[in-house]
């Protein structure tokens, strides 16, 4: 009986001396593992990875312990060697990020010379530089790539410097002299409103700004001249071309938005109507005369009777039924005699038919204004742009 307790308490024994031999093993070998790994952290951060393995390995093999039927003396060696690589991994992994050079190089290299003379001699530190230079220039291209997208979308790099697709900020970058924003607005597609365009010319001009506007088209209605109604030039039509004609950059730019062979043309046109209209009002004017006697002439040949018998029934809100216009002037005149008691229509009404007819016809062909300067600024304007 006592032997048979002294035999089970030997076999205890050798199983705990087999299990220190096994674990000294063991970690002898986790700690060559984990050297290796940190001399191999130029290279990659395999610390972390070990972490990672040996706990999944450590996690494995001890659920087999708990759940196993029975338990093989090798697993124990597994188990040491996996907790020996998982404890001292945990430790350099701590030292790693604690200290910038450990990070690069490990901690045996950061710590002794010799150890950082393997590496170099090893080329691990060569191969690290190399793998960093091949990352910069592939994060460089990259770069590149994302530049030149964003550039080819110009809202979209207006959208990057927080500029909205708008008018307003086209016009205010104008204003502002941004060229680099004013380059992208025209680029894509913005135009200057014509509406705006004696604004510009006037006030905002400047030769950089005019320059992208010619080499965008980025005048809206380029193919004529934009002014407020080029059709019907009023005072903002003609402004630019006078404050042109003071500058030769706002000269230049106007020329070349301007000075188009439509533009000439509706120009042409503008004169010519203007031309016709000042003749007309000269022909009118000269011929006053002629037509007043001739409008008496044509009234006399109604009876004064007519004019006298329909004073009485005359409207000034114009409601005269058989009446001409010329006929109504008479009736009129003759009407407001009769109201005010006018003498000479109170002493001699038939005779004052005749005064009343004069008048009428006077009144009907007053003389016209000639008006030239529609006309002479038009001219200014084709002389300005064409240079004539």
């Amino acid at each position: 009986m006592v032997l048979e307790v002294y035999k089970k308490r030997g076999r205890k024994l050798n199983v705990k001396k087999l299990n220190i031999k096994s674990a000294g093993k063991s970690l002898t070998l986790a700690g060559m593992a984990v050297t290796v790994i940190d001399l191999l952290q130029p290279l990659a951060v395999f610390s972390a990875y070990a972490i990672i393995i040996s706990l999944m390995a450590v996690a494995v093999l001890w659920i087999i312990k708990k759940k196993a039927a029975s338990w093989h003396e090798d697993w124990v060696a597994g188990l040491y060697f996996f907790s020996g690589v998982l404890v001292l991994s945990c430790v350099v992994y701590f030292y790693q990020v604690q200290d910038v050079e450990a990070e690069d190089k490990g901690v045996l290299a950061s710590s002794f010379t010799v150890v950082n003379n393997l590496q170099q001699s090893l080329g691990l530190v060569n191969e690290r530089l190399e793998s960093i230079d091949s990352g910069v220039a592939i994060i460089s291209k990259n770069i590149v790539n994302v530049k030149k997208e964003v550039s080819s979308d110009p809202r979209k790099e207006l959208a990057n410097m927080g500029v909205s697709w708008s008018f307003d900020n086209f016009y205010e970058s104008i204003y502002n002299h941004d060229m680099k924003v004013v380059e992208l607005f025209l680029s894509g597609g913005m135009k200057l409103k014509s509406s705006h365009f004696s604004r510009y010319v006037h006030d905002d001009f400047s030769e950089d700004t005019s320059e992208l506007l010619v080499r965008f088209e980025g005048v809206e209605n380029s193919d004529g001249c934009p002014t407020r109604s080029f059709e019907h030039l009023g005072f903002y039509g003609f402004k630019p071309y006078y404050v042109a004609a003071k500058d030769e950059d706002r000269l230049r730019f106007v020329r070349h938005v301007c000075a188009t062979d439509q533009f000439i043309e509706i120009l042409d046109k503008k004169i010519e109507e203007e031309s016709v209209k000042i003749q007309e009002v000269v022909d009118y004017n000269s011929s006053i005369d002629e037509n007043i006697e001739r409008c008496v002439r044509g009234l006399e040949s109604k009876p004064k009777k007519y004019f006298l018998d329909s004073a009485p029934k005359f409207s000034m809100f114009g409601d005269n039924e058989g009446l001409s216009p010329r006929e109504a002037s008479v009736v009129g005149n003759i009407y407001v005699a009769l109201l005010s008691g006018d003498p000479d229509y109170r002493r001699d009404p038939f005779g004052y038919v005749d005064v009343a007819i004069n008048k009428a016809c006077i009144d009907i062909f007053q003389e016209r204004e000639v008006d030239s300067n529609e006309l002479k600024k038009l001219k200014e304007v084709k002389e300005i742009l064409v240079g004539a």
